[in-house]
């Protein structure tokens, strides 16, 4: 018989409690069934606007962020904006898809009570993520709504180490912090298993389509277009939120893949500094 540790007392460092966890499928956290029907929808390459209004407009919340940010200062729209159907035709369908996603996915979550886990930020990170990778998308011929989904859960992993293993992700954390260890490595070394394992799993469990729980699981081997442009805009958003300028952060995307689809670095700062922008806009809207 497999004794299941309990991710609150095993000791620091061991890692059974999160990988049990994990394979046993506890301690993975769940959406209600609203937001996982929303977000099958926002996820899917052919959405129906009418549909997609309709699910919007009865849930107060996501109507009020979609309404604030339509409204807000970054698009200086002539006239106010008061309804879900005015809204996807003043910002777009690809922008109002992305508001919807980080509010309904975000919002379904409380900030766990792990020492040096930055909630604020990771979400700001995810929401950065989900934005670029929505504009790489249609330079790869991606699908822009698929890549913003993705961009937003890529870290989801995380989130989960330090909801369900607070102790344990401290730990990870702490180790960072001194040695500088980058963050798949530190997490396997100190619980046996990496964010990508686990955000895949996570994917699998809300029943997304198979082209994100691939592409969240980054294999090494198996990288589609669709898991290059996340992964490509997770190192450029990343670069950014540790004090790069736009230029130095498209930099160091294209040290790691000279390639990257073709664009030259002046194409990779633009990505960064418009992602910024549209960051700074999303959260506003979001708070």
């Amino acid at each position: 018989m497999t004794t299941v540790l309990d991710s609150r007392t095993a000791p620091l460092g061991s890692s059974p409690a999160p990988l049990a966890a994990i394979a046993w499928g506890r301690d993975l956290p769940a959406l209600p069934a609203a937001v996982l029907e929303l977000l099958a929808l926002l996820a899917s390459e052919n959405v129906d606007i009418d549909e997609l209004a309709a699910k919007v407009s009865v849930d107060v919340a996501l109507t009020a962020k979609t309404l604030r940010m339509a409204n807000s200062s970054f698009y200086s729209l002539r006239r106010e904006v008061t309804s879900v159907p005015d809204a996807i035709a003043m910002l777009g369908l690809r922008m109002v898809k992305g508001i919807v996603t980080a509010a309904s996915v975000g919002g379904s979550f409380k900030p766990p009570a792990c020492p040096g886990f930055d909630f604020k930020a990771f979400w700001r990170h995810g929401v950065a993520t989900a934005v670029a990778a929505q504009m790489l998308a249609l330079d790869a011929e991606v699908d822009p709504g698929v890549a913003f989904t993705t961009g937003l859960l890529y870290n989801i992993g995380e989130l989960v180490f330090a909801s369900s293993f607070p102790d344990h992700y401290a730990a990870v954390l702490v180790c960072r912090l001194k040695t500088g260890a980058e963050a798949r490595e530190a997490e396997r070394s100190l619980l046996g298993v990496d964010r990508a394992t686990v955000g895949a799993r996570v994917a699998e469990v809300w029943r997304l389509p198979e082209a994100i729980v691939r592409a969240m699981r980054r294999e090494p081997g198996t990288d589609s277009d669709l898991g290059r442009v996340v992964d490509a805009a997770d190192r450029l958003m990343q670069a950014v939120a540790l004090g790069d300028d736009a230029l130095a952060a498209a930099a160091a995307v294209l040290a790691v893949d000279a390639s990257a689809f073709g664009l030259d670095e002046e194409r990779w700062a633009d990505v960064a500094t418009s992602a910024g922008e549209q960051t700074e806009a999303i959260c506003a809207s979001l708070n």
